[in-house]
């Protein structure tokens, strides 16, 4: 734990009232300030309370009428401060007379270790200060008399005044809220009594017993017989402060662990000597009450000027002799968290009051966080509700179980490392396999208003206990009075863990993407053929455009594709299938397995535009930008020409590929794509010699512009064949033919419709088919002349 910051800022010094005229020449007297009041500054060096309060204090003063031998005693109740000081190292001892418009300074290192200053020897608990060592104001300054002890810091140590009646100067019984409880004031009856005892005049005041007890005066005409030594023999109490600590820990140097907010604890109050030890005598002569209270230990805050905690935890505790100045505190709880308190108690059973702040800070600590959110479906669900779109906002808050009694507002910083994306079908606490998406926000303000909330992937995202986690609220308990990085809030071995976060594994989701994107190229160069399959790919993405890679398996959706503008036909298959999409891209391109066709094959080209809508309502409509593919669609048919001949030469056929323009068919000067095999074309209904393909029609055949040629070596014989190209998926051809063969060429957006007598073959699902006619005539000509 963290001792106190013993560093103070440098405040104003009191200024003190001049007195009433006409007391000029009457007895002395002494008055002890209970609180320091400041008005306009006159030394900045004097502000609040030292942490030496009450460890040396003004213990005598004595000043005959004529002023000579006068002095002030000061008495050292604590021996060790003087070695922890450096016997007093900057220490100033200022005194203010009425009459005297700034004070007079006297360096008290330079006192306490000069004999010459300092009539009682520098070893002594007790020292003299001579009046000439503070500018002889005794005997030359009017009343009142003002004396300010501070320590190297300028913090107030003690205050001692004297004046001719309680109201002769600024002050009396008012509040200094710099330094208060320095002392108390002398009762009106104690000082009345004293001016008007009998006796020549009032020369002496002290303290019985040294430095704690009440003052009294002495009306001889000399001085007080107790200078340098103790006031009729009386010592003052040996506990000079308090510390609470652990349940059996070292009573002057235990620690204090962290506590929770709403759980009862309680810890060992110890009286201390001067020398750090347990004043085992303390109460030894009759109970003695203290006051033990929960105060706020941040900053640099003497112990007796810190704020109590609010709602307040205090008590007071009974001290008897069988304790020998030790004893356990009941049962206390805050209901609310604090970040740095410390147990201060106080002894009000003589002046000045005995306070002490324990050695060590600690904090309280809130319980476990709860994290809610509204991306709550229930995990591991591909169907549950409600959804969030990826990348979008949802609202997410971490509260403490007594919030907001607690008032617990730490920051919770996330931890991604504890973060895990969703495998289907398995317990919430073994999520493991999908990629982890970005979450945010990075932290969280505890027991606040929701935040938006998003997170780039979809599925489920799986927070392992203390992924949103506060290591900070707990600092002045770390290392050691707390568990580092536990999240425990029940005790192990007497303490609770250092952090404050998710105690339990929560599951947020059900993420979808937010919207597709779909992508298209043509199947034929410029343009696809209506029924021709064409390159698709379909991909998932976050409201920022990236992929959403977990959108696969059972978190993917079957993909219904549609025409964005309306061209009427039928996507073939539809939907695409939902194990389709690996990492969040369905790639239907290689080989192309979609396509579309018009709804009447006798549709003018048209461009397509693919969309693509999932049973969770995502659609590629929805991107911003909108990205869907487009393609220029063409209905198409492949015809052969019927041909005639001369059987002893080579025979020609036609092929050429068409699409319907609107109003009829043309030759698709743009197709450079169709190709068949040879063992596509089916010769049947032979007459004469078979026909036999020349070397000179390649295998397979592909058309350029739209066009190519079938050569047939000559048949030398009279005769005809027909033709047909099988363009079916699969069997022999389903031309117009009586006869069929042919293997399939796999081109069925390439069928027409040719005949309505087709033995039942339905309209646009025939072949292409020819006949071949050969020596009959030999020559395409009835008649030829030529002429020279």
């Amino acid at each position: 734990m963290n001792l106190h910051d013993e560093s103070r800022a440098v405040s104003p010094t009191p200024t003190f009232h001049a007195p009433r005229p006409g007391t000029r020449g009457a007895p002395l007297h002494v008055l002890l300030a209970a609180m320091l009041v400041w008005l306009a500054p006159l030394d900045a060096a004097h502000a609040a309370c030292s942490t030496h309060r009450s460890k040396v204090v003004f213990n005598e003063v004595y000043r005959p009428a004529s002023g000579a031998n006068s002095f002030v005693e000061l008495k050292i109740l604590n021996a060790s401060v003087a070695a922890g000081t450096a016997n007093f190292t900057g220490w100033k001892l200022d005194v203010y007379s009425v009459n005297v418009g700034t004070k007079t300074s006297a360096d008290f290192h330079s006192v306490f270790i000069n004999n010459a200053l300092n009539t009682c020897g520098a070893g002594s608990l007790w020292i003299r200060v001579p009046d000439a060592s503070i500018g002889n104001y005794l005997s030359t300054r009017a009343l009142p008399y003002n004396f300010v002890l501070a320590d190297s810091a300028g913090e107030i140590v003690d205050i001692l005044r004297l004046g001719t009646s309680p109201a002769s100067f600024y002050g009396a019984g008012s509040n200094y809220p710099g330094c208060s409880n320095i002392e108390s004031l002398l009762p009106n009856t104690q000082y009345d009594a004293t001016v008007s005892s009998s006796g020549a005049s009032q020369k002496s005041w002290y303290r019985t017993p040294d430095g704690s007890g009440t003052w009294t005066g002495s009306s001889t005409a000399n001085p007080f017989n107790t200078v340098c030594a103790s006031n009729n023999g009386v010592s003052p109490p040996a506990t000079t402060a308090f510390n609470c600590v652990e349940a059996g820990a070292s009573a002057a140097s235990g620690h204090i662990y962290t506590k929770l907010a709403g759980a009862p604890f309680s810890l060992d109050v110890v009286a201390l000597t001067a020398a750090n030890t347990v004043d085992t005598t303390y109460a030894g002569s009759g109970n003695r009450n203290v006051t033990v209270e929960l105060v706020d230990g941040s900053g640099a805050t003497a112990c007796a000027s810190r704020t109590p905690l609010s709602p307040a935890v205090a008590q007071t505790l009974t001290f008897t002799a069988a304790n020998q100045g030790r004893k356990a505190a009941a049962s206390m709880t805050s209901a609310r968290a604090w970040p740095n308190v410390c147990c201060r108690v106080t002894d009000s059973s003589q002046p000045p009051s005995i306070i002490g702040c324990s050695s060590d800070n600690f904090a309280i600590r809130p319980g476990a966080v709860t994290l809610t959110t509204s991306a709550n479906a229930a995990p591991p669900s591909a169907s549950a509700s409600p959804t969030v779109k990826a990348g979008s906002a949802f609202t997410l808050a971490a509260t403490t179980a007594s919030a907001p009694a607690d008032a617990y507002t730490g920051t919770l910083t996330l931890d991604t490392t504890l973060l895990t994306a969703q495998t289907p079908l398995q317990a919430v606490t073994q999520q493991s396999g999908g990629v982890v998406g970005t979450l945010s926000p990075a932290s969280l303000t505890a027991n606040a208003a929701a935040s938006n909330a998003s997170y780039s992937e979809a599925g489920y995202l799986y927070l392992a206990p203390g992924a949103y986690r506060d290591d900070v609220y707990t600092a002045v308990d770390q290392p050691g009075d707390c568990l580092a990085g536990s999240l425990v809030d029940t005790l192990s071995g007497g303490q609770y863990g250092c952090a404050i976060g998710n105690k339990a594994a929560v599951a947020f989701g059900r993420f979808i993407p937010d919207h597709f994107e779909t992508a298209v190229l043509p199947a034929c160069g410029s343009f696809t053929y209506s029924g021709q399959p064409f390159p698709l790919t379909l991909t998932a993405k976050n409201l920022a455009g990236g992929i959403t890679l977990n959108y696969a398996t059972a978190y993917a959706k079957p993909a219904t594709l549609s025409a964005a503008n309306a061209v009427a036909g039928t996507f073939t298959p539809n939907p695409v299938a939902a194990s389709a999409f690996v990492g969040g891209v369905a790639d239907l391109t290689a080989p192309p397995s979609v396509r579309f066709a018009f709804a009447s094959p006798l549709t003018a080209p048209a461009a397509l535009v693919v969309r693509t809508t999932d049973s969770d309502g995502v659609s590629s409509s929805s991107g911003s930008p909108v990205v869907e593919g487009s393609l220029m669609l063409r209905a198409g048919r492949l015809r052969l020409l019927n041909t005639y001949g001369s059987e002893l030469l080579p025979t020609r056929v036609p092929v050429r590929s068409e699409f319907y323009t609107g109003t009829g068919w043309s030759i698709n000067s743009a197709d450079n794509c169709t190709t068949f095999p040879t063992t596509a074309i089916a010769v049947t209904n032979v007459i004469g010699n078979a026909p036999v393909l020349a070397a000179a029609t390649s295998n397979p055949l592909a058309l350029v512009n739209g066009q190519a040629t079938l050569v047939f070596n000559p048949t030398l014989a009279a005769g005809r064949f027909d033709l047909a190209i099988d363009l079916n998926t699969a069997g022999a051809d389903t031309s117009c033919n009586t006869a069929h063969g042919g293997t399939a060429a796999n081109l069925p957006w390439l069928q027409g419709f040719w005949s309505s007598t087709c033995g039942g073959i339905p309209a646009w699902a025939q072949d292409p088919n020819a006949r071949i006619q050969l020596g009959a005539p030999k020559a395409p000509y009835i008649y030829l002349r030529e002429r020279y």
